[in-house]
C-alpha cells in the first residue's frame, strides 16, 4: 500500500529502525532517534544497492517519488544512480574550489613563472584586482557574460575606456586558461569587447617636419645651460629610449669599443637585457660627458646628491 503524509507522521519510532513502504523500491527508514530518512532500493550490474534520497520532512513524500522515478530513468540509460550521484557531488565540489579567484591567481602564478616583465606583472595583478570584488568567490563555470560585462562597463562609467578594453581582454585570458586545464567549457568574456567604448587615441605632440627637427637639434647644441643637460638632450634623439632610461645610464652599462649600450633587464619593461647601439655623434656627446665625469656611477648624475 502507498505511503500517506499522515502515515508517515503517525509512525512512531521504535527499538530498531523499520520501513515504511511505497512503491517501485521506495521506502522510509524510521529509526530509533525518531530520524526519518528516504530510500529506494535498486538492481544494478545484477547487484542490489540503495540510494539515499534525503531525510523526511525536509525532502516530502513528492520529492521522494520524483527523486525515485530520476533514479529509474537513469536506470533505463543504463546508468547507476548512485554514481551519477557521487559524480554530481564531485562536480559541485570542483567548481566550489575551481573559483573565478582560484584560476585567476593560478594564471597570475603561471605568468610569474614565464618570468614576465615587472610591469606586466603588476598590472595583471591590478587587472585581476579589478575583476575580483564581483567574480572572486564564483564557480568559473557559473559565470555569465552578462556579469562579466556589468564589472567592465562599471569601469567604463568613470571614463577609463582603455582600463575597461585591457580588463576585458585580461577577463578573457582567465577564462581561456579555465579552458586549457580542463575547468571551463566556454570563455564568457571572449565577446564582450565588441561591447565597450572604443577608447579615443590622443597622439603626444611631436616634431614630424625635417626643418622642424633640424631647428630643435641646433637649439639643442646652442643651449648654455648646464653642460650635462645639453649632452642628455642631445643623445635623446641618437638613442630613442625613454627619459628615465637615459637619465639612469650607468658607466658599467657603456662600452665605447663596441658602441653600445647595454641596459640590464630589470630596468626595463623586458625579460632581457636592451641593447642599444651607439652613434658615432653618440659616442662623441658620451665621451664629452667623461671629460666632466663626477665621482658617480651614474653618466648624468643629480645636482643636488
Amino acid at each position: 500500500m502507498a505511503l500517506s503524509d499522515i502515515k508517515i507522521r503517525s509512525a512512531k519510532p521504535q527499538d530498531k529502525p523499520y520501513s515504511l513502504l511505497d512503491s517501485n523500491g521506495l521506502r522510509l527508514i524510521i529509526n530509533p532517534n525518531g530520524s526519518r530518512l528516504w530510500k529506494v532500493r535498486y538492481f544494478f550490474d545484477k547487484k542490489e544497492k540503495s540510494l539515499s534520497l534525503g531525510a523526511y520532512p525536509a525532502v516530502s513524500l513528492k520529492d521522494a517519488r520524483e527523486r525515485r522515478d530520476e533514479a529509474r530513468k537513469l536506470l533505463a540509460a543504463g546508468l547507476d544512480p548512485n554514481g551519477e550521484k557521487r559524480r554530481k557531488v564531485e562536480e559541485i565540489r570542483v567548481a566550489s574550489a575551481n573559483t573565478f579567484k582560484a584560476i585567476a591567481e593560478e594564471l597570475n602564478e603561471k605568468r610569474r613563472a614565464d618570468d614576465l616583465a615587472p610591469a606586466t606583472l603588476r598590472k595583471s595583478e591590478w587587472f585581476t584586482s579589478l575583476l575580483l570584488s564581483a567574480l572572486g568567490s564564483r564557480p568559473i563555470t557559473d559565470i555569465r557574460p552578462l556579469e562579466v560585462l556589468e564589472v567592465l562597463k562599471k569601469i567604463e562609467k568613470k571614463g577609463n575606456h582603455e582600463t575597461a578594453k585591457r580588463c576585458c581582454r585580461f577577463a578573457a585570458k582567465i577564462f581561456r586558461h579555465a579552458i586549457i586545464t580542463g575547468r571551463a567549457e566556454r570563455n564568457p568574456a571572449a565577446d564582450l569587447g565588441e561591447a565597450l567604448v572604443v577608447p579615443k587615441v590622443e597622439h603626444y605632440a611631436a616634431i614630424i617636419e625635417p626643418k622642424a627637427v633640424g631647428q630643435l637639434m641646433r637649439d639643442i647644441a646652442a643651449y648654455q645651460g648646464r653642460a650635462l643637460t645639453r649632452i642628455a638632450l642631445g643623445l635623446s634623439p641618437h638613442l630613442f629610449v625613454r627619459p628615465g632610461e637615459l637619465r639612469q645610464v650607468e658607466w658599467t652599462e657603456l662600452d665605447f669599443e663596441k658602441a653600445i649600450w647595454c641596459i640590464p633587464a630589470a630596468k626595463m619593461k623586458m625579460r632581457s637585457d636592451h641593447i642599444v647601439p651607439l652613434s658615432r655623434q653618440a659616442l662623441v656627446l658620451f665621451k664629452e660627458a667623461e671629460a666632466i665625469r663626477h665621482n658617480s656611477k651614474y653618466v648624468f648624475p643629480g645636482q643636488q646628491s
